[in-house]
């Protein structure tokens, strides 16, 4: 995928080009573009990783490698999170607030307030007031986490024996 491509997708315009990796153009924030997005932004992030690398991976040392793993990490589970948001929408309009306060006024009435930066879904909320809204409470972190054994390198030695010698 093209500079331009992966820059009118993250700016919400439809990209016109013949070298996109999905089968046409994805409208803003559908499955498509979820994948266009991914598959442009995940392969930059480890592009980037890898191509600056003085030896291959596997002449790293273990430490040099958890370093390179672990940055590769934090790379990608910001570009997957924002992939998630954009899946997860749909193609509804979707902002994040802060949680200002929430009072309950009764065994069902509840009152909260959000803080947010005034923008156009912000209107669109404006435009709700009196209607209904869909809350979702993301727990992208909890969805992405990882064991740490998968951001540790290869040791630096090899085991003496092999799982073959073991009874």
């Amino acid at each position: 995928m093209t500079d331009n491509t992966t820059a009118a997708l993250q700016q919400g315009t439809e990209a016109a080009d013949p070298q996109t990796l999905v089968s046409e153009d994805p409208e803003w924030g559908t499955a498509g573009h979820a994948e266009a997005f991914m598959l442009g932004n995940l392969m930059r992030v480890c592009k980037r990783r890898f191509a600056n690398l003085v030896e291959p991976f596997n002449k790293l040392s273990e430490q040099e490698q958890g370093r390179l793993l672990s940055g590769l990490h934090d790379d990608l589970k910001e570009e997957i999170k924002t992939a998630v948001r954009i899946i997860s929408a749909n193609g509804r309009v979707t902002f994040r607030a802060e949680v200002d306060s929430v009072q309950f006024k009764g065994p069902s009435d509840i009152k909260a307030t959000l803080k947010l930066v005034s923008g156009p879904e912000t209107h669109a909320l404006a435009d709700m007031a009196g209607g209904f809204v869909t809350v979702v409470i993301e727990s992208l972190d909890e969805l992405l986490a990882i064991p740490d054994a998968e951001l540790a390198g290869e040791p630096d030695t090899r085991p003496l024996f092999d799982a073959s010698t073991e009874d």
